[in-house]
């Protein structure tokens, strides 16, 4: 059941009216007390000790707490759950979570692999991100290797791209080592199989979220990223130096050569590029792709202009293109390690270094946000000053001595 949870779910919201009117208690209704100012809110967790044995029971014994700030307890956001529970509507957070989790079967996965049990309990996590730029973040996990699942449920009355995302991308030794002391053992060799089932990444996925609708996808099985809209790119210098590194001797042949073809004579002024480089170095066929890169990279004012692949698809193919990116991307001292739009080449993971995306041996990923088909689904384009709003759920599961803690810091025992 995990391998067919891990490919990210985009699906609509199980319970918008809820989630409608819990953004009027945030945004409205308490808006002139500013008791829910701020641009993230974390609005506390519902702890799972026990799994009751139908969704209705989860539903209506479930209860919201507020988190204390240390320990380890709180991962992000400015804690609000007091005083969400203070004006009464801690139940609307409570269903909107949990109608999310059972309509992605997360909880019909939880009981299957036992978890709760003695060792491990479940501790979800809910954060509002009232504000979220929609610029791309770069790829990443979201958490210290203690989360199950990831939901986002948005809250836009349009539709929006969804995150971008790479299925089962090559595994961090290091990350690895460190869910061993995170992870019930359950999970991880859930995790295993699916690894194994789903075989090497091919591509960046994303999808399209209707309004109001959700993304549940497994935090371990994937790496994610804000989408970025457009085209990745690479700047005229970067290009430069990628035909240097990849073709030295056309690309030194094409250099001697093009100062005399654009200094040639009025005599000489119909004559081809091909006619001024050594044909057993760069053929007829190829001289006029060299030609356009000449043009391109010996301008001092294209160093820094960015060039897409619609820019250069006269010259080069979209797998030419996707391997330009990915030696840009992966270049030494590479500022785009962390996903920007020229590489998509490494993730961020928490504790760990940046992680190579591609799989060894394997050609460049596809961007399904690059095939022109799907391009076309796609909504219009967002404005600079847009922002994405929804509600971000972290799964957890912790140790049953940490909950403990818990119990004894908020002075109660607190089971479902």
């Amino acid at each position: 059941m995990l391998t067919k949870l891990a490919t990210p779910q985009i699906r609509p919201g199980p319970a918008v009216d809820v989630q409608k009117e819990l953004v009027k208690k945030l945004d409205v209704d308490y808006a002139d007390r500013h008791y829910f100012d701020g641009g993230i809110l974390n609005l506390g967790g519902i702890l799972i000790e026990e799994m009751p044995e139908n969704d209705d029971d989860l539903v209506d014994e479930a209860q919201l707490v507020a988190l204390p700030t240390g320990g380890g307890f709180i991962s992000a956001g400015a804690p609000r759950a007091a005083r969400v529970k203070e004006l009464g509507f801690d139940r609307l957070v409570v269903q909107n979570t949990l109608q999310t989790m059972i309509d992605s079967k997360e909880i019909e996965y939880l009981r299957l692999a036992g978890l709760p049990n003695d060792e491990w309990k479940i501790l979800i996590e809910v954060h509002y991100y009232r504000e979220r730029d929609m610029t791309a973040t770069g790829f990443h996990k979201d958490t210290l290797g203690e989360t199950l699942f990831v939901n986002l449920n948005y809250h836009m009355d349009k539709k929006v791209i969804g995150p971008e995302y790479v299925v089962n991308p090559p595994p961090s030794p290091a990350h690895d080592d460190q869910t061993k002391e995170t992870l019930p053992k359950e999970f991880r060799d859930d995790l295993a199989v699916t690894r194994a089932k789903l075989g090497p990444a091919t591509e960046f996925g994303a999808g399209l979220v209707d309004p109001y609708g959700y993304v549940a996808f497994v935090d371990e099985a994937i790496h994610h990223a804000t989408p970025f809209y457009g085209h990745r790119y690479v700047t005229g210098s970067e290009l430069k130096s990628y035909l240097e590194n990849k073709y030295p001797a056309a690309f030194k042949e094409a250099s001697t050569a093009y100062p005399k073809y654009t200094n040639r004579g009025v005599f000489s002024y119909f004559s081809y590029f091909s006619s001024y480089v050594d044909k057993s170095i760069i053929s007829a066929t190829d001289s006029s792709k060299w030609l356009a890169w000449m043009e391109i990279v010996t301008k001092e004012e294209n160093d820094a202009r960015r060039l897409t692949r619609e820019d250069l698809k006269a010259t080069m193919n979209d797998d030419e293109f996707d391997a330009l990116l990915e030696a840009v991307g992966g270049a030494e001292g590479s500022k785009r390690t962390q996903g920007a739009p020229g590489g998509f080449y490494a993730a961020s993971i928490p504790g760990s270094d940046p992680h190579p995306i591609r799989p060894t041996g394997k050609p460049p990923l596809k961007r399904r946000l690059s095939d022109a088909d799907f391009r076309k689904t796609l909504p219009p384009a967002p404005a600079d000053t847009e922002k994405r709003r929804f509600f971000r759920t972290w799964i957890r599961a912790v140790k049953t001595t940490k909950v403990e803690e818990l119990n004894r810091r908020l002075g109660q025992t607190t089971k479902v």
